[in-house]
């Protein structure tokens, strides 16, 4: 039984969330506008989803507004995994979007002054959310996994010239998440019925986000944007129900407390709006070299009468660059239709891909239309595609969540993730 702790503690490993994964690859970007320009939004953007892009923008509106966002996100994902030595090939498994995840987003920005806008957001993923079947080749046993997120913004912008503005935002997280694992003695197959939920929460320290927006003429605008990376710290529960070895949730309870690091970011954007057209050019920066463990304590120590272990997993991941254009044309003054492309890279290595990690160069289409119904109330629709290229992993590293015999490779194999997303918005000036 040396190795039940890991087991046990495994699945809270998998329960974090990938924060850079959620805006990279589930969320592309926050806002109709922006997600209809694959989130070339740093130089020219004009609306209060600018707080998530470059809140130094916020210094473009001289009137208090609201807005509200909503997207829906649907995705498809397998594994087809290689053949495991002494075991056989397993069957492929797939995660495809039976469902929908909801995403709403509302922003409010107040003008102070001539020169101050102060503005607040409020970004709410319900997602990303995984369901598998009770056997399969994720060999993990991941049943459901869901992970639930508040990302509070609230920011001040500062016109320091009439073309130079600067912006101070904090960026405060709360997240929840759940995960049920079916347990097995052997490596990739369930030799008994039983499952372990992990529950918890925590939230991130206000995170220091600096803006900056130069309009270089009144056509070329540059802006930038960057965050450093911090900490997020989880409390929360591990229960066993496994009645074969003296598990029941009665007494298999234990407290855990977990921490990961979000990595720093940094966005730089060039915007051109020439009349009746506006694009832009930018590329976004993710340093991952800071996401390099997880550490698991386990503050009782016992669950079910066996002593277990504190553990430290390792996240060897990759910084990572994206490239983002996009552009729009307004025309019969109050109608814009918008589109754009985005090249992101991958971030787990192969020693870090999993089932829940899904993860590979991927293109990023985008397409928008904007209405405005009166000066004051604006309507706008996008849909987004991600598609994630095939990615084939033959050198993945061992987990060790084998109670007995040799733990397999978990990542080994094809994978495949398509993402589609739709968005609509609204906003009123007062």
């Amino acid at each position: 039984m040396k190795h039940l702790h890991k087991l046990l503690v495994l699945p809270l490993v998998l329960g974090l969330p990938l924060t850079a994964s959620a805006s990279s690859i589930i969320f592309p970007s926050t806002g109709g506008k922006a997600s209809s320009m694959a989130g070339a939004w740093v130089a020219q953007g004009d609306d209060l989803s600018v707080m998530d892009h470059n809140p130094a923008e916020m210094v473009r509106f001289d009137r208090y507004g609201v807005e509200g966002h909503y997207t829906a996100y649907n995705y498809s994902a397998s594994f087809d995994p290689d053949p495991i030595v002494g075991i056989g090939d397993p069957p492929a498994a797939t995660n495809t979007g039976d469902f929908v995840n909801h995403i709403p987003n509302f922003y409010g920005l107040f003008p102070v002054s001539e020169r101050w806008r102060i503005g607040a957001g409020l970004f709410t993923p319900v997602g990303p959310r995984h369901t598998y079947g009770d056997s399969g080749a994720q060999r993990y046993m991941v049943q459901q996994a869901q992970v639930q997120l508040a990302w509070i913004t609230v920011s001040a912008a500062y016109k320091i010239l009439d073309n130079l503005a600067a912006s101070l935002s904090l960026d405060t997280a709360y997240v929840s998440a759940y995960q049920k694992i079916g347990l097995g003695l052997f490596p990739g197959f369930r030799s008994f019925d039983g499952s372990i939920i992990v529950e918890g929460g925590g939230i991130q320290i206000p995170r220091p986000k600096v803006g900056l927006l130069w309009d270089i003429s009144p056509e070329w605008h540059l802006g930038f944007v960057g965050a450093p990376g911090m900490d997020l710290n989880i409390r929360g529960t591990i229960s066993a129900d496994v009645p074969q070895v003296g598990f029941d949730p009665e007494t298999a309870t234990d407290e855990v407390v977990a921490s990961q690091r979000y990595p720093s970011e940094a966005r730089l954007g060039l915007g051109w709006t020439p009349g009746n057209f506006r694009a832009e050019a930018g590329l976004r920066y993710y340093r991952w070299s800071e996401y390099k463990e997880q550490t698991i304590n386990l503050t009782n120590n016992n669950i079910g009468g066996f002593e277990i272990a504190d553990l430290s997993v390792k996240k060897d991941y990759r910084d990572t660059v994206a490239f983002q254009i996009g552009g729009g044309y307004r025309f019969l003054r109050d109608h814009e239709v918008r589109a754009g492309y985005a090249y992101d890279g991958q971030a787990p290595s192969n020693s870090s891909l999993t089932i829940n990690d899904f993860d590979a160069p991927k293109h990023i289409l985008a397409l928008g239309y904007g209405y405005d119904i009166s000066p004051k109330w604006q309507v706008n629709v996008a849909f987004n595609h991600s598609q994630m290229e095939e990615r084939r992993v033959t050198d993945s590293a061992h987990e060790a969540i084998a109670v007995l015999g040799t733990p397999p490779a978990m990542g080994n194999g094809l994978y495949k993730w398509g993402v589609q997303t739709f968005s609509i918005q609204t906003g009123y000036w007062f």
